[in-house]
Formats: C-alpha cells, sequence, structure tokens
C-alpha cells in the first residue's frame, strides 16, 4: 500500500514536473523568438549603415543604444534564469549521482550492510552489478546481516532482485530492505534514508564511493572495485574526482581479479593495494556450458564480435578495422562465417570490404545472452584496460574460442584457458593472432580438450570465501 501511494505521489510529480518542462518550452520559444528579433534588429541596423556609408561611423554607437536600451530583450534571460550554487552546478554537469543521498541518524542495535549501485533493474543485472550482488547475498547470509539495496537512477522492483537470485541459485536474505533516491529531484518528495553506526557500507563506483564517504558513520566502508575506472575517462574531471576517491584511506578495497590487484599493485600515489584482498569471479556450470553443435563441425560457424561504441575502453573502432581487415585479407571467409555483433544498441548501418554486413542483437537479455554464447565459436573481446573483462571468459566457459588484447601487466590468459588468444593491438600482430584463433576454433578436438582444462571457477561461494571473511574481519 505504501508502495502504491508513493508510486502515485511520484504520477503525480512527475505530470507537474511534465507541466513545468512544457511552460519552460513555451518561455524558451518565446527567448528564441525575442532573439530572432534582436539579432533582425541588429542586421537591420547593420544593413541600413552600410546603405550609406558615412552612417558607419556611427554604427557603434547605435549598437550600443539599441542593446542597452531594449530592457524586454536584455533582461529577460537574468529574470528566469536559475541561480546555482557552486556544489549545484557541478551535480548538475559532472554528474548526478554524487548528489548527496537526504539521509537521518538513527539508533540502531544490530549491524545492516547497504549496498549503494545505480540500478538492479534487470536491463543492469549483468558483470559488476551483478557480482556486487552476489557477494553482499553471501556476506549477509554467512553472517545473518540484514541487508539494504539503495540504488540512486531508477526505481526499485524487488521482483528483480528475487529473479536474479533465482537465476544465480542463492538464498534469498532473511531481512532485506530497498531504498531509492531516484526522485531526489521532485520536490515534495521528503524520504530520507536512515543511518546509524551500525550501517555497513559497500560502493559499487566510484561516484557511489563519494556519496558513501560524506554519510558513512563507521571507521572504513567496502567498495568492489571492478575496472581501473579512471581509465573510463579522457583527463579531466571525472578522472580527477576518481583518482581523489581511490586515495582515501578510510577504504577497503575488494578487487575483482588478481590482474587487476597486480595493477593496483604498481600504483604507488593511490591507497587502493594496501587495503585490499581480490577474488576471481565465477562462471557457474548451470549457466556456462556448451550447446549440443558446439564440438561439431559447421557449415556455418559463429563469430561474436563484442561491439559497444558508446564504451571508448571496448575499443569498437579498432575492433572493427581487424574485421574488415582480416575479410580484405582472406582471414575470415563470410561464406563460412556468421559475423554477429551485440553489447548495444545500434545506429549506424555498415558493410564490409567484401559487402557483407554483420548480424546486429543489439542488447540481450542476460538468459538470450547465455543461450547466444553457447553457440559461439570465435569472439572478439577488446578490452583496453588491465581487467580480463567478463565476455572472454563467458566464452571460454561456454566452449568457444576468444581473440583479446594485451594492455600492461595483462600479457596473457591462459592462467583461466588457453583457448584465450591474446594480441598486440597492432594491425600485424592482429593478423597473425586472429588466424591462430580461427585455426584453434576449427580444430575442434583441441579446442574441447583446452575447454575440459579450464581453470575458470564454478562456485561464487569458493570465489567469495576469502573476500568475506576479510570483509567481516573488517567490518
Amino acid at each position: 500500500t505504501q508502495l502504491n501511494q508513493k508510486e502515485q505521489l511520484i504520477q503525480q510529480k512527475d505530470t507537474q514536473l511534465n507541466q513545468k518542462e512544457q511552460s519552460m518550452q513555451q518561455m524558451k520559444e518565446k527567448y528564441d523568438s525575442l532573439i530572432i528579433s534582436k539579432s533582425f534588429l541588429i542586421g537591420n541596423l547593420f544593413f541600413r549603415s552600410i546603405k550609406k556609408p558615412y552612417k558607419l561611423l556611427t554604427f557603434p554607437i547605435n549598437f550600443f543604444k539599441l542593446i542597452t536600451n531594449n530592457k524586454k530583450l536584455n533582461n529577460i534571460v537574468t529574470d528566469k534564469q536559475n541561480i546555482y550554487t557552486i556544489e549545484d552546478l557541478i551535480y548538475k554537469n559532472i554528474t548526478h549521482e554524487i548528489y548527496p543521498i537526504s539521509w537521518i541518524p538513527v539508533s540502531r542495535d544490530t549491524l545492516r550492510l547497504n549496498v549503494v549501485t545505480d540500478s538492479i533493474s534487470k536491463e543492469s543485472l549483468f558483470g559488476g552489478v551483478a557480482t556486487a550482488l552476489i557477494l553482499a547475498t553471501l556476506f549477509s547470509n554467512k553472517y545473518n546481516i540484514p541487508i539494504r539495496i539503495i540504488t540512486r537512477s531508477k526505481r526499485i522492483d524487488p521482483q528483480d532482485f528475487i529473479i536474479f537470485l533465482d537465476m544465480m541459485k542463492l538464498k534469498l536474505p532473511r531481512d532485506i530492505e530497498f531504498f531509492s533516491d531516484y526522485d531526489r529531484n521532485i520536490k515534495d518528495v521528503k524520504e530520507k534514508l536512515e543511518i546509524s553506526d551500525k550501517d555497513i557500507f559497500m560502493a559499487t563506483s566510484w561516484w557511489s564511493a563519494q556519496v558513501i564517504n560524506n554519510i558513512n558513520q563507521r571507521n572504513i566502508f567496502f567498495y568492489i572495485l571492478q575496472e581501473v575506472e579512471a581509465m573510463f575517462y579522457p583527463n579531466g574531471d571525472y578522472q580527477v574526482m576518481c583518482e581523489k576517491m581511490l586515495k582515501q584511506d578510510n577504504i577497503k578495497y575488494l578487487l575483482n581479479t588478481k590482474l587487476l590487484s597486480d595493477y593496483y599493485e604498481k600504483q604507488s600515489d593511490i591507497s587502493v593495494y594496501k587495503n585490499s584482498s581480490f577474488f576471481e569471479p565465477t562462471f557457474p556450470s548451470y549457466m556456462y556450458y556448451p550447446s549440443e553443435n558446439q564440438f561439431i563441425k559447421k557449415y556455418k560457424k559463429t563469430l561474436f564480435f563484442y561491439a559497444r561504441p558508446n564504451n571508448s575502453r571496448n575499443l569498437y573502432y579498432t575492433g572493427l578495422q581487424i574485421i574488415n581487415n582480416a575479410i580484405k585479407e582472406n582471414i575470415i571467409d563470410t561464406n563460412e562465417w556468421n559475423i554477429y555483433f551485440a553489447g548495444s544498441e545500434y545506429e549506424e548501418i555498415f558493410k564490409f570490404v567484401d559487402g557483407s554486413r554483420p548480424i546486429f542483437l543489439g542488447l540481450l537479455s542476460w538468459q538470450e545472452y547465455l543461450e547466444f554464447v553457447r553457440s559461439v565459436d570465435l569472439g572478439i573481446c577488446l578490452m583496453h584496460t588491465p581487467h580480463p573483462s567478463y565476455p572472454p571468459l563467458d566464452i571460454v566457459a561456454s566452449g568457444g574460442v576468444v581473440l583479446t588484447n594485451k594492455y600492461k601487466n595483462k600479457q596473457t590468459l591462459k592462467m583461466y584457458s588457453e583457448n584465450i588468444i591474446v594480441s598486440d593491438l597492432d594491425d600485424e600482430s592482429m593478423m597473425i593472432n586472429l588466424q591462430k584463433a580461427i585455426t584453434l576454433s576449427k580444430e575442434i578436438s583441441k579446442r574441447e580438450e583446452n575447454y575440459r582444462n579450464n581453470n575458470i571457477k564454478k562456485d561464487w561461494n569458493d570465489s567469495f570465501e576469502e573476500m568475506l571473511e576479510f570483509m567481516y574481519k573488517y567490518k
């Protein structure tokens, strides 16, 4: 009932917000028309002047009079525009996710784990978000500590979380709460987050860590760090804000993979490594396994390009060039391969050098993705960071072969599987290693043998055994 009442309130506020936006649009149109009128007056003044050259001498004076005397035109912006504080301006233009959570102090007798993330909607429950929720669930169940999930970008539907745990074959925590301030910009929504010194916090990104740092009532909080997040951005404000968080001494970092831990060990200017523990992710055998046709010869094989044009670290255009060059050099024969793109929505339609086109799958649900990846013979999955990323491991855990790229300390991934080939990014190396990957994908018996010898964890309890102890120690 409370949720329905809140939903009705939100709908009313959405209606009011839409009305306000329409009013603002009308004001903008009025302003735009006045600007056009102003421009016309200035233009008219100038052209009247050049018809009589001697009047050009008086144009600056007349122009100044036109601007200063026309109060109606001159004041429309300053009368109506918002005047921001510096803090609000930064929150508005940098990232609204760092806007502070409105909270109130309360007393509480027992510990509670709080996970702060952007969203747990079904389209968000992949990779890093999924891993964070699994860790939090196992911690809650093992130590009988209640859990509260806090989202900042989208409202919570608890059913999404229940379905997710069911898919992962995880027990639902006995005591679980949900909170979201995604509607924090609606003035009449006054709900505040209750916080006590018994609330343990876990961040899932640098921006959620920044928010937690301002409300945490304990000596430390946890931060599950699953990438070199500063590499998400060019040199600029975002990168500086991210790196500032990584220099905090009151954070215990939960690092995804030893590769990421090894990378941070060499970064002496930040506090991550000395305050961290790492885990290796799990790819359960009830989710990741080969299809019935995976290890047989096929008339046409499946090539999957993990294609995300809006995520620069995935080297979308580099990947396009690799595939196009391989077709041009007859390394890839499109009569033998169906080329699939997935991982994003695609607006641009194109063709390769031989006139063939990829098959665009767009954003898949988790179940659709799992079904597809079981049929993949060869994946091209680029990641220009030290982390291996999940798609290469998804593919080899399902019986396929992967070509990916080297980066700093990521020089090999044979510790996971012999079916992963890692290459330098120059054209010659990529063509040589792509040919190796194609050859291996066709050597069915060798490929299957490598799959059977994979060194990939299959149980999250095994993955997180030491991590759970680390968290409990510093809780």
